[in-house]
């Protein structure tokens, strides 16, 4: 069965890209950090749709890909993507420019993408609506969608 795990997996190697760029987090820590987002960003919920349960967001739907904007809106330069899969809890560390590079590469999945120090998120939907929460994250989210 075709996953977003299987397709990251897939489209990582199709690119050639290295352990050392984007690599998943070993399984204790991600279940940890999904742990501490979900309580700090949706108030604990567990479900796979976690941006119905942020509050204070800012959402946009842009004209392009929202995946292609991740260089520009993503407020750090390493950054943690969790694709959005019902029962799993994997987590990838690397880049805004090649997290964007793999998801181009890939089927549509939610996925979030959060600053390692877990202070914003950004979330595109399946309704290709980006959506931040945190003030940095926000912050950038504005400024493009005005530019």
């Amino acid at each position: 069965m075709q996953t977003a795990f299987t397709d990251i997996e897939k489209a990582v190697s199709s690119l050639g890209i290295s352990d050392q760029e984007f690599h998943e987090l070993a399984a204790g820590e991600s279940r940890r950090i999904l742990r501490d987002l979900k309580a700090r960003y949706c108030d604990g919920v567990n479900t796979v749709w976690w941006w119905q349960h942020y509050s204070n967001a800012a959402s946009w739907v842009p004209d392009v890909d929202g995946y292609t904007l991740l260089p520009v809106l993503c407020p750090d330069p390493r950054v943690l993507l969790i694709p959005h899969e019902e029962d799993e809890e994997r987590i990838y560390e690397s880049t805004p420019a090649l997290i964007s590079r793999v998801l181009g590469e890939c089927s549509a999945f939610e996925y979030s993408v959060a600053g390692i120090d877990l202070d914003w998120l950004l979330t595109e939907n399946h309704h290709n609506v980006l959506i931040a929460v945190g003030e940095k994250a926000k912050q950038k989210l504005e400024e493009e969608k005005n530019a």
